[in-house]
């Protein structure tokens, strides 16, 4: 896992990765030292430290050094000559997909015949990497020609998820890419190193005061505000909220504590489940929508 300079005040190194990143090389001219600009493409990967690096695609060699995530070996300029934007390399010659191509296409368009100063490097990196991690956990839908678009939706489907946005009506509110990038790394290792597999609850039930879940022979209440909503109006949604207890146990692996539970809209009925710990510390907050 990697600790950049940029986002280091963000996340803690969880577990390290075997895997190396790929990178995305700026077909430019070099720069005082000879190096091409470059961004990295996979988040959940280690930093280079010297290894080799070649051009993914055809006639695949690994022949260019690579030390980090914003240099590059210059002599790869032979491999960008008739390349218009960007070129990429990887320790293996893994694919780059087609929606990330046309994401990566989309947002370094600007750059484009340009030389990248550190700082917009690093604004690029980081939505680069805010895009990559939602792709990785499923946010990203990858059928939609315009990924740019579908980066946008998926950003404020994860902000209204984890609870990185106040206000529930406010679609138009900025979440910087940081602090999605934090929840995310967050999520990703709680799913990656999950000692076993989270089961479903098997049943559930309401009563005034709580949710009542149970996973195998082990029952478990969560406190339930229902906001004079009453229980039997969200008994036909107890499969909905089975799925999103499933999801809160999953990507945090502790039990949720207490739910909230409001009415979103009358018809078609539908409700949003605020899942936190007791102690109401936001960095446990799930939101579930249901009914709809």
């Amino acid at each position: 896992m990697k600790k950049p300079s940029l986002l280091i005040s963000l996340i803690s190194c969880f577990i390290s990765l075997s895997a190396q990143e790929r990178l995305a090389v700026f077909a430019i001219e070099k720069d005082t030292s000879a190096k091409l600009p470059c961004i990295s493409i996979d988040f959940f990967r280690s930093i280079p430290n010297g290894d080799l690096y070649g051009s993914i695609g055809d006639h695949f060699t690994p022949k260019y050094k690579a030390t980090g995530h914003t240099r590059f070996d210059g002599k790869a300029k032979i491999d960008l000559s008739v390349i218009d934007s960007i070129g990429y390399f990887g320790v293996e010659n893994v694919v780059v997909l087609p929606h990330y191509r046309k994401f990566l296409a989309a947002v370094t368009g600007a750059c484009k015949g340009q030389l990248p100063n550190d700082d917009s490097l690093d604004s690029l990196q980081l939505a680069v990497w805010c895009y990559n991690v939602l792709d990785e956990l499923g946010f990203i839908d990858r059928k939609v020609a315009d990924q740019q678009d579908a980066f946008q939706k998926a950003t404020k489907q994860f902000a209204f998820r984890y609870g990185l946005t106040g206000a529930l009506q406010d679609t138009n509110s900025t979440v910087q890419p940081q602090a999605i990038i934090s929840k995310a790394s967050q999520v990703y290792f709680n799913r990656e190193n999950s000692t076993k597999a989270t089961e479903k609850p098997d049943s559930l039930r309401f009563t005034d005061t709580t949710i009542v879940y149970r996973q195998g022979v082990q029952a478990h209440a969560i406190a339930a505000h229902y906001h004079n909503i009453p229980t039997k109006e969200l008994e036909p949604f107890a499969a909905a909220l089975k799925d999103g207890i499933y999801i809160y146990l999953r990507d945090y692996r502790i039990d949720p504590g207490q739910v909230d539970v409001i009415k979103w809209s009358a018809g078609p009925a539908s409700y949003i489940l605020t899942f936190s710990a007791v102690n109401g510390s936001p960095r446990w907050v799930m939101r579930v929508r249901v009914g709809e």
